[in-house]
């Protein structure tokens, strides 16, 4: 199904998951932009909106939502985008030509490198999805370089370019800026005491005029890929500057700062010739620079999603303050001229050095900067520098910090960040280009369409047809032509299932045929989807790999039918993990079908191996989420009970993701089935069984944990939690509200135990609100009668500005439960 729009340029892309992304310019107004629709094609063939269902000319869209059309029976995904999405890729400290023992990397090995990370997502390349667009294929749009270039500069970038040549022979833009090794304008390092302009045999200004020659003609290069807005940001003097500068690519701004952005301008060293005496350089402060940059931003940039960068990290690294003062190994730094807010002196760091006023002074720097990043929308920063990966926050500003592409550990590290034209950062990955072959990371075609009720109507057709239930011609859903005519089919479906387990007994009736094939895994693997030869298709289900292996440990990547005696069948699904090369791989099978309403049973075995960094086994219904309890080393039969009350689409997932290196992760599954209990009844509210239920009968003071503040728990209830920083735990305002924040919150758990429950399925809900950035943290409320049974709902990050209501349903065999909301 193709959409075509009036006075609209859209570009769109068929996502592996079956969803067509359709992405609108920046600013569109996506509310009316569905009235403009000037045509509709399925298949070359044009068909009248009316016949769709819904009729998109009456659809009000919002960003980034996920919408299923029906037309003669069959589902078309979509996924509405304001922007345009794209792939950076971030890589940091090459060090060309330095040697392995500096962590540097060799010209063939880095052109090995760029060779892989031009290739994402192309035939033979590396292949893998961002959990934020599932399906979406990255390839590489943009890459950065962050910084200290070749070996001193001593080689006049000529190896630097022949090692990231194959950028542009791919016409791929490629950033670059300069680190430490590529400027020094103050002292290098303790053993020799010259100050750096003078430093080495040809003089450390030679060096630096090589360096800012190969950003500037990196930087001029942009303007050959249609990048026509690249400027350098100077404090409008004549003294030599390190040219920062910025650029939009897809409607995200760029800043790229250099070394930082705080380096000093200087006038050149040079000798006098009468009377014969060396002149030393002057040294400038960097005031000019940062009211550049800031005025910039207010006139030009302000609210606009940025991508910042530079050499050297915020938080990364014990003596990174030394950085920000141009300080050396020993202390040593050139005062500047002038004073100023942010000029190197004895009067700002203190003559002798003392870490107290270096901090301070540091921070002061540190925080003008997030000051002005902050004027900017969605800012994020990049560097390099630390030589190892860190992803820091500070002044909440996130920091990623990247690893040299030579490190041993770490060789060819790299970030690979979705973008998008409207938001900046999108979601961040690790990932490592250096081995030979990469291997695995494959994410498959996927048939996962949204969980809306024209989605489920078809899965729920597949269902029937599955069971062998038929529906009169005249009410199936390759009928229905509009939504009227949908909902007369849902319910012909619905009642032509009822009439199926009437005739079977009225309740417990296995419905299994309703989850489609190979819910035993006793049908043969597929073939491998890559050079793991372990990782092969699985009939019925969606297959998503996300893990990479040297080729030496591919053996230990497997998503393969398994042999093992303790499942109930002859076979199960083996999905095992270890020896990965990045962090937070993935490997997960889903499937998905339409369930009609009623109380269902889901029965399945399942054994794990390991602690996930991301338990994949859960099921979603209705909009509910029930995490899977883990079953670590033996066999164990789980059960999930699924109340609905109206047709809905179940998810069924089964993974892990898992960290790099030789810990072990596995899942065994098998044996799926799905029991219809009966039909779906309304129940009594039992709130009353909740002791404070709205948190205004006192509270209880508990010790203080971090730098500060006060806490506070309500009585009757358990308050676990693990802070940073300073913290405040206590009753806001209106006193009936709990509330809990801190500098960092790296768990805060409310909960209680309750008794003398009736035996039951119960829902339990509650209002809550949270200012957590987006995809930045988890808030979860949760239930459960026994531990095989937890169902929760879950939300990352939200919305400061009004409540939102959260619920799960849980069920209760004992008479007793444990209710709670947690944040992470």
């Amino acid at each position: 199904m193709v959409f075509s729009f009036s006075d609209v340029a859209v570009t769109t892309k068929n996502l592996r998951n079956g969803v067509t992304l359709v992405e609108f310019p920046v600013g569109t107004d996506l509310a009316t932009v569905m009235s403009k629709v000037s045509g509709v094609t399925v298949s070359g063939s044009t068909v009248n909106t009316s016949e769709i269902i819904p009729n998109p000319s009456t659809v009000s869209l919002t960003d980034d939502c996920e919408m299923t059309f029906l037309y003669q029976g069959k589902a078309y995904g979509f996924h509405f985008s304001e922007g345009k999405y794209f792939t950076a890729v971030f890589t940091t400290d090459p060090h060309i030509g330095q040697g392995q023992t500096d962590d540097g990397t060799a010209i063939a090995t880095m052109q090995a490198y760029v060779s892989k990370i031009v290739n994402i997502g192309k035939s033979g390349g590396a292949q893998f999805t961002f959990s934020a667009l599932p399906g979406y294929v990255p390839t590489c749009d943009i890459a950065i370089s962050l910084g200290d270039m070749d070996k001193d500069n001593q080689t006049s970038s000529t190896d630097f370019k022949t090692a990231h040549q194959g950028y542009a022979n791919a016409k791929i833009p490629l950033v670059v800026m300069c680190g430490n090794h590529d400027l020094v304008p103050d002292y290098w390092d303790g053993v020799n005491g010259d100050k750096g302009l003078t430093y080495g045999p040809t003089g450390g200004s030679t060096c630096n005029d090589m360096s800012i020659s190969t950003t500037d003609s990196y930087r001029t290069a942009l303007s050959s890929y249609g990048i026509t807005d690249a400027e350098t940001i100077t404090g409008g003097t004549s003294h030599t500057q390190f040219n920062p500068y910025t650029f939009t690519f897809n409607g995200v701004r760029f800043f790229v700062g250099q070394t930082y952005w705080f380096q000093k301008p200087y006038d050149k060293p040079y000798v006098q010739i009468f009377p014969p005496k060396k002149v030393d350089a002057i040294y400038y402060a960097p005031d000019g620079v940062i009211s550049a940059l800031e005025a910039f931003v207010k006139n030009n940039a302000q609210g606009q999603p940025a991508v910042w960068m530079q050499h050297y990290p915020f938080a990364s690294g014990s003596d990174i303050d030394r950085y920000w003062l141009d300080m050396n190994d020993v202390g040593r730094f050139i005062t500047t001229s002038d004073a100023s807010a942010y000029g190197t002196n004895d009067a700002s760091i203190g003559n002798p050095y003392t870490s107290e006023t270096a901090k301070a002074y540091a921070k002061k720097k540190k925080d003008k900067m997030t000051e002005i990043m902050k004027l900017t929308k969605n800012p994020v920063n990049f560097s390099g520098h630390s030589h190892f990966v860190q992803k820091a926050e500070y002044n909440g500003i996130t920091d990623y910090t990247a690893a040299p592409t030579g490190k041993s550990g770490t060789e060819g590290f790299a970030y690979v960040v979705l973008m998008k034209g409207n938001k900046g950062v999108v979601e961040v990955k690790e990932f490592r280009f250096n081995i030979e072959t990469i291997a695995g990371g494959n994410d498959v075609k996927q048939d996962i369409l949204p969980a809306d009720a024209q989605a489920t109507a078809v899965k729920m057709a597949e269902g029937l047809q599955n069971m062998g239930i038929t529906v009169a011609d005249d009410k199936k859903l390759s009928a229905a032509t509009n939504a009227d005519m949908m909902k007369k089919s849902m319910d012909a479906m619905s009642e032509a299932f009822q009439t199926y387990i009437t005739n079977n007994g009225g309740s417990n009736v296995d419905v299994t045929k309703l989850l489609g094939d190979n819910t035993n895994f006793e049908t043969t693997d597929g073939s491998a989807y890559s050079n793991l030869n372990n990782v092969k298709q699985q009939t019925g289900w969606t297959e998503v790999v996300e893990s990479y292996s040297t080729s030496g440990n591919s053996d230990f990547i497997h998503l393969r039918q398994a042999t093992d005696q303790g499942a109930t069948t002859t076979n199960s699904l083996y999905v095992r993990a270890k020896w990965q090369d990045n962090s937070n791989s993935r490997l997960q099978v889903l499937k998905q079908c339409g369930l009609p309403a009623g109380v269902y049973e889901l029965k399945y075995n399942l054994k794990t191996v390991g602690t996930f960094s991301e338990n994949l086994n859960y099921i979603e219904c209705g909009g509910l989420r029930y995490m899977t309890q883990l079953s670590e080393g033996k066999w164990t039969e789980r059960k999930q009970l699924i109340c609905l009350d109206e047709p809905s689409t179940l998810t069924i997932s089964f993974g892990f993701a898992g960290q790099q290196g030789g810990t072990e992760y596995a899942v065994n599954i098998d044996d799926l089935t799905l029991t219809y209990v009966g039909a779906f009844t309304s129940g009594t509210e039992m709130t009353s069984l909740i002791k404070n239920p709205t948190f205004v009968e006192g509270t209880t003071a508990k010790e203080v944990q971090g730098d500060g503040g006060q806490v506070y728990a309500p009585n009757e209830w358990d308050f676990a939690y693990s802070y940073e920083g300073w913290n405040d735990t206590k009753f806001i305002d209106d006193g009936s509200t709990f509330n809990a924040w801190a500098g960092t919150i790296k768990r805060a758990e409310l909960s209680q135990d309750i008794t003398l429950l009736p035996n039951g399925v119960y829902r339990l809900s509650a209002d809550v609100m949270t200012d957590m950035p987006s995809n930045s943290s988890t808030i979860a409320l949760y239930g459960f009668g026994d531990s095989n049974n937890i169902a929760r709902s879950q939300e990352a990050g939200g919305d400061n500005s009004a409540f939102n209501n959260y619920s799960c349903t849980f069920e209760v065999t004992n008479g007793k439960a444990t209710i709670g909301i947690r944040s992470d």
